[in-house]
């Protein structure tokens, strides 16, 4: 069950940098391109989704995983604080119920460090400048 050409229905056989997987009723997409994080968001809404929203433990593992097999690093997600320093919100307007930071994050370090990858190493967030480059995760 994957979506190779990025268009949202499964298995059509040409290859993307996004690598779509079914998780119950949502389609999650996995791209491996680096970008940043305001032009991955413009990514995901170019196909009509967004950044991942993750609400629990069990989608973190399921990401966790899932990412894994596609390519092991670090992944933006739909949270940042770009409007309202210190408050973190999810690009869907979710409140932010579950988080999982790594030790002594989000901690701002340097000054401006307003958008948030995860890991798959460790599963655990941290804040990041969003100019850098990340591969990053859509959620539709």
């Amino acid at each position: 069950a994957i979506d190779n050409d990025c268009d949202g229905a499964v298995d059509e056989g040409q290859d993307c940098d996004c690598r779509g997987q079914l998780r119950g009723e949502q389609v999650y997409l996995f791209c491996t391109e680096a970008l940043r994080w305001t032009e991955a968001r413009e990514a995901c809404q170019d196909r009509e989704i967004d950044l991942v929203v993750i609400n629990d433990e069990d989608e973190l593992n399921w990401l966790r995983q899932t990412g894994s097999a596609v390519r092991q690093g670090s992944w933006w997600i739909g949270l940042s604080d770009r409007d309202d320093e210190g408050e973190f919100a999810w690009v869907d307007g979710t409140p932010v119920e579950y988080d999982n930071w790594n030790g002594g994050e989000p901690n701002d370090w340097g000054d401006g460090e307003d958008c948030t990858e995860f890991r798959t190493d460790n599963g655990g967030w941290n804040d990041l400048r969003c100019r850098e480059r990340r591969f990053f995760i859509c959620e539709g």
